[in-house]
């Protein structure tokens, strides 16, 4: 997997959370992490990941929501890579998960 940058890890919403009519007084923000092909049109084809967080709008505000979303996105980024360490995989080990039919490369020497 290619490296994230800081730059890769976007906002992608903030909407009020509503039942019918009823603004329940918090707000919900999106971050995305987006990688790959640059000359993709639609942002979204990119998107590797997204993460929500609803934040009760009394609490903070409104101008630290972002600040307080990308906190709570990096403890949560910790949080994951302890709870899937089991997950990790060599490359060796990645390579031995390979369909038998895959087409790999031409080793001819000239």
């Amino acid at each position: 997997m290619a490296a994230i940058s800081q730059q890769d890890i976007r906002l992608i919403s903030i909407e009020p959370i509503k039942v019918g009519g009823a603004d329940l007084g918090q707000k919900k923000l999106t971050l995305g992490v987006f990688g790959g092909d640059e000359t993709i049109f639609v942002p979204s084809e990119r998107r590797l990941a997204a993460a929500e967080f609803v934040y009760d709008r009394e609490l903070w505000k409104d101008s630290d929501l972002v600040r307080i979303a990308q906190a709570d996105f990096h403890e949560l980024c910790k949080a994951l890579v302890i709870a899937t360490e089991a997950w990790a995989m060599t490359a060796v080990d990645r390579k031995d998960c390979e369909h038998p039919n895959k087409v790999q490369p031409l080793d001819i020497d000239f």
